[in-house]
C-alpha cells in the first residue's frame, strides 16, 4: 500500500484479523480498509471522533510518540495521545472492537505516556495492557480499585438530558431517587442541571453501614459494625425548590477515597405545566 503509512511504529496494532495504524492526519487505521477504498478519513475506524475530538486537541507535532495496544480480553483497542498542546502524552481514548462499528471513549482518570501488552506472571501469564506513567510508575489496566496512590478514582455518571415530552412544555422537578446497592456509608452527590442553568447537587448517604476493608471512614468494627452490599434500597432527595425547566440532565458522582458505588436506576417526580415558546 503506497502513500499511507503509520506515524510510528509504536501506533500499529493487530485487532481481529486485520492491522491498524495512526496517520499523519490523527485518524486511527484499518489496513484491510484502506487498501480496499484507499486514503480517505471517513472509512477510518475513528471516523465518530475524528472531527469532535482528535482534529481539535492532538497535538499533530508528537504524533510519533502515540502508542496504542491491544485488550484482547476485553476486546478493547487503547490508545495513549498527546492532547491540547502537551509535549508528552497524557490522554487516554479507547475503542471498543466487539461492535460494529466500533464504539468510542476517553478515559480521564488515567494520564500515562505509554501502553503496552504484557504478560503477567502474577496472573497466572495472561496478556495484559500496562501503562507507563509520565511520573516514572508502571501500572496494570484492568485492575478493581478505587484508589490510585492515595487519591481516590472518582466515580462520575452523568445522563443526556430528558426533555420528558415537548421541549416547548415546561416541567418542575420536585422529588428524585438513585437506586443503588450500599457497599458503604459515604455520600452520593446527586446533581441536576436543568437547561443552561448552573448545576444543583444535594447528597445522600448510601446506608450500607461499614465497610470491610481499606477505607478513609466507616471503617468494619468487630460487635459494632454490618456488612454493606446485602440488600437493594432507593434513596430519596427532597429538591425543595428543584425549578423548573424544558430539559434537565442528572448527575451522580462519589469521590471518596476506597468507596464504591453501584447505581442502578435515577427516579425523578416531574409535574407538568404551561406551553411556552418564549426564547
Amino acid at each position: 500500500m503506497i502513500g499511507v503509512g503509520a506515524v510510528g511504529h509504536n501506533s500499529i496494532f493487530r485487532f481481529a484479523n486485520d492491522l491498524g495504524f495512526m496517520w499523519s492526519d490523527g485518524t486511527i487505521r484499518s489496513l484491510a480498509v484502506t487498501d480496499s477504498f484507499g486514503d480517505f478519513a471517513e472509512t477510518a475506524l475513528s471516523r465518530p471522533i475524528n472531527q469532535g475530538f482528535l482534529a481539535e486537541r492532538l497535538n499533530f507535532a508528537r504524533l510519533k510518540h502515540v502508542w496504542i495496544a491491544v485488550d484482547d480480553i476485553r476486546g478493547i483497542v487503547v490508545a495513549v495521545i498527546p492532547i491540547d498542546a502537551s509535549t508528552n502524552n497524557n490522554a487516554v481514548i479507547s475503542m471498543d472492537i466487539r461492535f460494529a462499528p466500533p464504539r468510542w471513549s476517553f478515559i480521564p482518570a488515567i494520564e500515562a505516556g505509554c501502553v503496552a501488552s504484557v504478560i503477567d506472571p502474577d496472573d497466572n501469564d495472561r496478556r495484559i495492557l500496562m501503562f507507563g506513567g509520565n511520573d516514572g510508575y508502571v501500572r496494570k489496566w484492568g485492575r478493581a480499585d478505587r484508589s490510585n496512590d492515595g487519591t481516590a478514582i472518582a466515580y462520575k455518571m452523568t445522563t443526556p438530558y430528558f426533555t420528558y415530552g415537548s421541549p416547548a412544555m415546561m416541567k418542575t422537578i420536585s422529588h428524585a431517587s438513585v437506586a443503588i446497592r450500599p457497599w458503604n456509608n459515604s455520600d452520593i452527590t446527586f446533581g441536576w442541571q436543568r437547561d443552561n442553568v448552573v448545576q444543583q447537587t444535594q447528597t445522600v448517604a448510601q446506608g450500607g453501614e461499614d465497610v470491610l476493608g481499606t477505607a478513609s471512614a466507616n471503617q468494619f468494627t468487630l460487635d459494632t459494625s454490618r456488612l454493606a452490599g446485602a440488600r437493594f434500597v432507593d434513596r430519596f432527595l427532597d429538591l425543595e425548590e428543584g425549578g423548573e425547566f424544558r430539559a434537565i440532565q442528572y448527575q451522580v458522582t462519589d469521590s471518596a477515597d476506597n468507596n464504591d458505588i453501584e447505581l442502578h436506576a435515577i427516579g425523578a417526580a416531574i409535574r407538568g405545566g404551561a406551553i411556552s415558546t418564549e426564547n
